[in-house]
């Protein structure tokens, strides 16, 4: 990723973080005390954020994900990840 894609998608964890923790005051968690899956939308991912929408596509990934799959005809189901 780019300098200007990592700040991009470094102030859309930071606001979904203040976002996940915003509901939990006693830091319970969603994944034990104090962890914490990105997922406060309750979609179960994060793809209707661009900065994880970002990451689908990058010229990094895909050659590998083509590779994987052994062509370009697949889906990509969610993004999250923890913290």
């Amino acid at each position: 990723v780019t300098a200007k894609q990592l700040e991009f998608m470094r102030e859309g964890c930071a606001r979904e973080v203040r976002r996940t923790l915003a509901v939990d005051k006693v830091r319970a968690g969603n994944r034990g005390s104090h962890r914490y899956s990105f997922d406060s939308s309750g979609t179960g991912n994060q793809l209707h954020n661009p900065e994880w929408a970002m990451l689908v596509d990058l010229p990094t990934v895909t050659p590998i994900l083509t590779a994987i799959f052994g062509s370009r005809d697949y889906h990509v189901k969610g993004a999250r990840g923890d913290f």
